[in-house]
């Protein structure tokens, strides 16, 4: 067990804290600018959107197939049991349990961690309110989850940019902490009656320029992060999920003190955090997204387009007469449709084609789309973007194939078998 009240033990937790923060920077980085493509050039003024101008989007449409393909309903359980006598609860349960779902819009949750596991990884947490009234574990930056109800159950999204991943180890499943930085009201803060009121006293409000060379994703549609655009005194929270102590502590971020609270884990062994990744690296703990993957070619497609843009711009159709013939020149242009009109040689008087979009590049673009479907998983089919082959039998085996690829991914999504398994009542 670590003692967090123990300052040794939590200096070398918060080094090691800090020491993976910085480590997980480069990664945001990344992730950013993967998310400016996705937003393409129009979204907002440059630099903010995508650095060169997008003319067909590969990343966002590949993005959005996914996302439905993969989140696009609430999940929903089934519950059985062996015991006849229990049918009735069984089935009552059952109800519940999708009620619950639905009422808590799963499924929009879901669909933004898919979205954030296609550009990097995706993490949720898990929790449930606290039946005493006190906040804990994000309610008290998320306003809109104060109408929960003591003892319900709850999912949120955890920012990219604000997680916090033990980057010394090799698979998540093997990390010793994990947790999530957060904004929160300085006032509720100290207010909070679950809090420890030692703790409180180290505290004070501070900016969200507190963190350093950060690199949010939100800063693309706001700019720089500024405090001005924050209607109460806020400070900067920290929870951490302690595997060695099953346990969420709740601290200050930079902040030399002891954790504000620290609530002893009942679920799953794996903590609160919940993690998706649609492309696993060896012996690393952050996946390779399909994004990454699929970058090269949309950037090379997008070349392409802006080079047959300037090509078809550059496209003329000039007349042409030759010298001492001007008079003639002005006959044929100034006549109309069926005119009849006198021309010493009208063979000498023709139209040239200059410039035009290049033959061998259209065809070489064709190429680089079919690489990026191909590299894609077949979106175009995934999608139900067109027909895929000329024959239905053919048709079939290219959907099979489809839903062979989309299964390995809700597998990643769910974390259940591709057929979902039913919870038995006991």
């Amino acid at each position: 067990m670590l003692d967090l009240h123990d300052k040794l033990v939590r200096g070398r937790l918060f080094k090691a804290v800090k020491t993976s923060r910085e480590a997980w920077r480069p990664f945001c980085r990344t992730a950013k600018e993967l998310i400016r493509d996705h937003v393409g050039s129009w979204y907002q003024e440059k630099p903010h959107g995508a650095r060169y101008k997008t003319l067909v989007n590969f990343i966002n449409q590949t993005a959005r197939i996914y996302t439905v393909a993969l989140a696009a309903n609430n999940p929903r359980v089934k519950v059985t049991t062996e015991n006849p006598d229990q049918w009735p609860f069984a089935r009552r349960f059952q109800v519940g349990l999708n009620k619950l779902i639905s009422d808590m819009q799963l499924h929009t949750t879901f669909r933004a961690i898919v979205l954030d596991a296609f550009f990097c990884i995706g993490c949720g947490v898990v929790q449930m309110r606290d039946t005493d009234g006190t906040r804990f574990h994000g309610l008290l930056e998320s306003e809109e989850d104060v109408w929960l109800d003591p003892g319900e159950p709850w999912v949120n999204r955890v920012p990219r940019d604000h997680l916090i991943l033990d980057m010394a180890v090799r698979e998540l499943s093997k990390m010793r902490y994990c947790g999530h930085i957060y904004r929160a009201d300085f006032q509720k803060v100290m207010d909070e009656p679950g809090y420890d009121k030692a703790a409180k006293k180290l505290l004070s409000p501070t900016s969200k320029n507190q963190i350093s060379d950060a690199e949010f994703a939100q800063e693309i549609a706001t700019g720089g992060a500024v405090d001005d655009d924050e209607l109460k005194p806020m400070i900067w929270l920290m929870d951490l999920w302690i595997a060695e102590n099953r346990s969420v502590a709740t601290f200050a971020l930079d902040v030399d003190a002891p954790p504000l609270i620290e609530r002893d884990w009942t679920g799953s062994q794996g903590g609160p955090y919940k993690f998706l990744g649609l492309g696993l690296v060896p012996d690393n703990l952050v996946p390779i997204s399909p994004a990454a993957n699929l970058k090269g070619l949309h950037d090379l497609a997008n070349r392409n387009y802006r080079k047959m843009e300037r090509q078809a711009d550059a496209q003329r159709t000039v007349n042409v007469y030759p010298p001492g013939e001007e008079e003639d020149a002005i006959r044929y242009r100034d006549a109309k449709d069926g005119d009849w009109v006198r021309g010493r040689n009208p063979k000498d008087i023709a139209q040239v084609k200059i410039g035009g979009v290049d033959p061998g590049l259209q065809a070489f673009q064709m190429i680089v789309a079919e690489q990026f479907n191909t590299l894609a998983g077949n979106v175009r089919a995934m999608g139900g973007l067109g027909q895929q082959a000329a024959t239905l039998g053919q048709e079939e085996i290219i959907q099979e194939s489809v839903s062979r690829i989309e299964a390995d991914m809700h597998l990643a999504v769910m974390g259940l078998p591709a057929k979902s398994a039913p919870i038995s009542a006991s």
